[in-house]
């Protein structure tokens, strides 16, 4: 069988989501970030900002649950945010490609309705 990724395993970490959270949004330049979940109900949106990418400028929703628990990739330059849409605490596992560092961290933070993404939640209760 092969590896979902490449990349070696250099930092784990857990994070949740409360119910009607949204976390994000959020890009990363210098890694992909490969997120398990496994509890929850969840709708992630992606937003492709590379430019040579098939799907420059797309927006992709997608539903995950504990239902059918995965381990979901997310390149680097890519806007992403998780909103939970279940009634219990999301939880997810992530393994960053590469560790994190606190003087310089790999993470640019933007506003639920920020401009520089085409997307709308309908509930902007973020973080």
């Amino acid at each position: 069988m092969r590896a979902p990724s490449p990349a070696p395993l250099v930092y784990v970490y857990q994070f949740t989501i409360r119910p009607g959270r949204i976390k994000g949004w959020h890009v990363h330049h210098l890694h992909d970030d490969r997120i398990f979940m496994s509890q929850g109900q969840v709708k992630v949106v992606l937003y492709d900002s590379r430019t040579s990418s098939p799907t420059f400028g797309l927006i992709n929703e997608i539903y995950r649950s504990d239902l059918r628990r995965d381990l979901m990739i997310i390149p680097a330059f890519v806007y992403h945010a998780h909103q939970n849409i279940g009634s219990t605490d999301a939880l997810f596992i992530s393994m960053p490609t590469r560790p994190y560092n606190h003087e310089s961290p790999d993470v640019y933070r933007f506003p639920i309705d920020s401009d520089q993404i085409p997307y709308r939640f309908e509930d902007r209760k973020g973080w």
